[in-house]
């Protein structure tokens, strides 16, 4: 049985196999390798939010002006 070949800008590896390990048999995880080259964008990613988040319920907190009166 074929496979689609897909999009024009689609290319399989290896006659539709997974890539190979590199030689040595130290096949890094794909996370840790990101990490590595990109740093850990998405424990950035949840910062940033909580940050964002915590100054959207600054700037919205009115229970000062509920006192006031």
């Amino acid at each position: 049985m074929t496979t689609p070949a897909g999009p024009p800008w689609f290319k399989r590896h290896r006659d539709d196999t997974e890539p190979a390990a590199p030689a040595g048999g130290d096949a890094e995880p794909i996370y840790d390798r990101l990490v590595a080259e990109h740093g850990d964008v998405p424990t950035a990613a949840r910062r940033a939010a909580e940050q964002a988040r915590q100054e959207a319920d600054n700037a919205l907190d009115w229970s000062e002006l509920d006192e006031e009166q």
